[in-house]
């Protein structure tokens, strides 16, 4: 989005409205309002990275276009969230794309025909592993930094005590056996650290206290951290 609206090729203030195929379950709001509300391009990129609401990231994914976006990622294809959540209460539909290969996932999922409505299921606790997105801590670093120069970025943070960094911008997400944090923070004395961390799982997560501690613990680390010694400080800044 941030490359076409530099390009010229998108105007930040355009307007996209929300049609059925495009609604996808929480997190976010999006799916609860009328068919055809209009959203500028700016507004949705704001609600999907203040929120994570999986409507506007899916509303923002067919204006794009999923190949380009897949590209960025460094995938040969992703699926949308509204064809997540139709795996997750579909077990067949589920089963038939994990014991695919690679081209004739993608050829499935381009093949599917939205359910609209998307009902809730009781079947959304369980894991589908192979179904979202998979990329690699480095990529994920990668895609933060070259959003550190916009605002967006800034609209989600957790963890963090503020007056001990210059600056902090973070990423959350995940699902019920799934969470990823990726935050890219600005220490008080100008260096600059990229952390993310993934936590996956074979069963609901109903407490993720020990992940929150690890995280936290982490980042105290990198706020000590020595760069010139390469080791953590036993003072903090």
């Amino acid at each position: 989005l941030l490359d076409d609206v530099t390009a010229g090729r998108l105007k930040i203030d355009e307007t996209v409205e929300i049609k059925p195929e495009l609604k996808a379950l929480p997190s976010g709001t999006l799916h609860q309002l009328p068919n055809g509300t209009s959203f500028t391009l700016n507004s949705l990129a704001s609600i999907m990275m203040r929120d994570s609401d999986n409507t506007a990231s899916d509303m923002l994914i067919n204006r794009l276009g999923a190949d380009r976006v897949a590209a960025t990622l460094g995938l040969p294809f992703i699926m949308t969230f509204h064809q997540w959540f139709m795996m997750k209460s579909d077990s067949a539909f589920y089963d038939n794309y994990r014991n695919s290969d690679g081209e004739s996932r993608k050829s499935l999922l381009q093949q599917t025909v939205p359910v609209v409505p998307l009902k809730f299921s009781d079947s959304y606790g369980h894991a589908t592993p192979e179904a979202g997105w998979h990329l690699s801590t480095r990529k994920l670093c990668e895609l933060a930094s070259g959003l550190s120069d916009s605002e967006l970025f800034d609209l989600e943070s957790a963890f963090v005590e503020y007056p001990e960094w210059s600056r902090v911008m973070s990423k959350a997400g995940g699902d019920e056996t799934s969470r990823n944090d990726t935050l890219w923070v600005k220490r008080l004395d100008g260096e600059v650290f990229c952390l993310s961390m993934t936590w996956n799982t074979s069963e609901v997560i109903y407490n993720d206290q020990r992940y929150v501690f690890l995280l936290t613990s982490f980042l105290e680390a990198l706020r000590r951290f020595d760069v010139p010694n390469n080791r953590v400080g036993l003072d903090p800044f």
